[in-house]
């Protein structure tokens, strides 16, 4: 039976605590989405909230069905073109399937794993950037990262870059540049890492040793000081191979 509108108005978490036979404070830990409640009580509670209408705007039965219409997305930061990009075209496949995104800027946040543990309780799915997938706990929520390493529970999409970057640098040898650096953290990113193989294998091939990376963060005043740092002679090299100038991808753009 649907609730009426004396239901609607008089649904309090103490009519859905007595309802479901549990406590308030065992109503309060399933909304919030608490993992230490058991499936049985957690199911009870959620029937209680979606027959007596408990919260607005259709949300108790959202819950009930363990279904928000929602995906999250963690990226570290919205500076610089790629970020507004990837925001643009996840918003957009979301809407087409009906679906609302939450954006978490993680770079921003004091406690990032409890940022986006929040998250996951508020979403249907996960898409986070590589160099945050550290941060996603454990949950059932499927999650996908952007430009890392696939682990287990958790799918990764990634671009070719050991090829394409062992391709750059031979491109760069064959119009005479053999001094050659590589702008890029290898430590910080898999993508950046692959990209630094392929500019090592391309030297190899060649007989050549490569330098050292130039150790740079994903900013884009970070890569703005690399080019001053060029023009001044303190980085000497007439070929400069830089991972975040030269790819398109998640550091591909300072």
């Amino acid at each position: 039976m649907a609730p009426t509108d004396d239901t609607r108005r008089g649904a309090t978490i103490y009519s859905v605590a007595d309802r479901a036979g549990v406590s308030i404070a065992t109503v309060s830990r399933v909304l919030q989405g608490s993992p230490v409640v058991s499936e049985n009580t957690k199911r009870k509670v959620l029937d209680a909230v979606a027959a007596l209408d408990y919260l607005p705007s259709g949300a108790a039965r959202s819950l009930a069905v363990r279904h928000h219409d929602t995906y999250g997305l963690v990226l570290p930061e919205l500076t610089g073109p790629y970020y507004a990009e990837l925001l643009v075209g996840f918003e957009t496949r979301a809407a087409e399937l009906d679906q609302s995104v939450m954006l978490v800027l993680a770079g921003t946040k004091e406690d990032r794993d409890r940022a986006v543990r929040t998250l996951a309780t508020r979403v249907d799915g996960i898409a986070v950037l590589g160099s945050d997938a550290a941060h996603v706990g454990s949950n059932s929520k499927p999650v996908v990262v952007i430009a890392g390493h696939a682990r287990a529970g958790i799918e990764a999409i990634a671009a070719e870059n050991v090829e394409g970057a062992r391709l750059l640098t031979e491109h760069l040898f064959e119009h005479g540049r053999t001094n050659l650096r590589f702008v890029g953290d290898t430590d910080a990113a898999p993508d950046l890492f692959e990209r630094y193989q392929g500019f090592v294998a391309a030297h190899h091939a060649r007989g050549l040793d490569p330098a050292d990376p130039v150790r740079a963060e994903f900013r884009e005043r970070d890569g703005t000081a690399v080019a001053e740092r060029l023009l001044a002679g303190r980085i000497l090299s007439p070929g400069l191979a830089a991972a975040q100038r030269l790819f398109s991808g998640p550091q591909g753009h300072h």
